[in-house]
């Protein structure tokens, strides 16, 4: 089916600036329209932004979206108090450990770079966990009042850069939950042993991960290598023990035969359980949103972009990728099953490309007309597939934000 009558918009503002030598301060806010063929699409599997605040209007939806950051500074880091979207990991297609997917959430953050090969990342957020609290639930005489269990993020992140051409990051975050606790305040502990030790003997205190990346350079050649690792579960010592690992590896290259041009292929896997919790307050989400790559749990994409420069201002762009998705975990059956290998459950296969050009008519002014095909495979319980294909010819401009 083609949607021929497809209309969003967006208008806002971005102000930013310092004081004196040490402080600076950002915000932007877009307020959103999307129309009924845009919003009922399925945002949640895509690498679009989720929704956050939203006001359901006749023929389409209404969302705002605002980030704001307030940063100390001084030589060798900063103190951060901000609103906004944190990246960890490598991908272009979508970030494995934390990415923009979910809506951006507060934090403080620290980060310091004392040395030319080292660099320090702390973040401590608040997210929406989507889970009511029960217990806190107020009747009203116009609306009833229904506030949701709080959340917290963690995470640090320790990155080397031993050599001019490669980088080596590692890292470790937490998703707690009920109450904060002031022992993540700590940016240099191991939070995986702050969780043993808020743990009681029946319960676990939070949801903690392992994770790391690379990225290697080639000057020679003028290509990128890279890739990221996710660790929800495993036992290096009992190999019984479930595992729910997720890992991407890539490579980008400029200049690749043609002159003014570049060229991205990477590989992304994340087995079943990733993201995942037995706690529902405790899912490696925000807004119902995975932190992590967009495509969730129990899938692997391939995906690949070529972009060639035709004159200043003015760019063509190939765009490929082949996802296949399994079946979503549920709190209704307990965990790690047999049956819960990788694709496990009826299957969902992915395929689009999309073109586009994309033209800079002035300094932040961008003209695109791009076309996009997706065709969709959904598994039956007979073997077969059922085909879906959708069209998508898309006129787009924008000054000040990317349309």
């Amino acid at each position: 089916q083609t949607d021929s009558s497809s209309t969003s918009w967006s208008n806002g503002l971005r102000l930013y600036g310092s004081i004196g030598k040490n402080v600076g301060f950002d915000l932007q806010f877009y307020d959103n329209h999307e129309n009924d063929s845009f919003y009922n699409n399925n945002r949640r599997f895509s690498k679009l932004t989720g929704y956050e605040f939203t006001v359901g209007k006749k023929g389409g939806l209404d969302f705002d979206r605002m980030n704001a950051n307030f940063t100390y500074s001084w030589q060798w880091g900063s103190l951060t108090l901000g609103k906004d979207f944190n990246y960890y990991g490598s991908g272009e297609n979508g970030k494995l450990i934390l990415s923009n997917k979910a809506p951006s959430f507060p934090f403080v953050k620290l980060e310091a770079n004392p040395v030319k090969w080292f660099k320090f990342s702390y973040i401590h957020g608040s997210l929406n966990s989507q889970v009511i609290d029960s217990s806190a639930i107020r009747r009203g005489f116009s609306r009833d009042h229904f506030p949701k269990i709080s959340k917290y993020f963690v995470a640090h992140l320790f990155s080397f850069t031993p050599l001019k051409y490669f980088n080596i990051s590692l890292g470790e975050s937490v998703i707690y939950s009920d109450r904060f606790e002031p022992i993540y305040l700590i940016p240099v502990a191991f939070f995986r042993l702050a969780d043993h030790y808020l743990t009681d003997p029946d319960e676990s205190a939070g949801n903690a991960q392992l994770f790391g990346s690379f990225w290697y350079k080639n000057y020679t050649t003028r290509t990128k290598f890279y890739g990221s690792v996710f660790i929800d579960e495993l036992s290096l010592s009992n190999p019984d023990y479930p595992q729910a690992i997720a890992y991407n590896i890539g490579l980008k290259s400029v200049d690749p035969l043609i002159p003014e041009s570049e060229f991205v292929v990477e590989y992304t896997k994340i087995l079943p359980f990733v993201y995942f919790h037995s706690d529902s307050a405790q899912i490696y989400a925000s807004y119902g949103y995975e932190m992590g790559h967009w495509i969730g749990s129990n899938a692997d994409q391939i995906y690949s972009h070529f972009k060639k420069r035709i004159l200043r201002g003015l760019n063509l762009i190939f765009e490929f990728s082949y996802t296949r998705k399994g079946e979503e975990e549920n709190f209704n059956e307990p965990r790690y099953q047999k049956k819960h290998t990788f694709l496990w459950g009826l299957n969902k296969k992915y395929l689009e490309y999309l073109v586009k050009l994309d033209y800079e008519i002035a300094h932040n002014a961008i003209l695109e007309i791009f076309y996009k095909h997706l065709t969709i495979s959904i598994g039956q319980q007979d073997g077969t597939f059922k085909i879906n294909e959708n069209n998508q010819l898309v006129l787009a401009f924008g000054y000040g934000i990317n349309p």
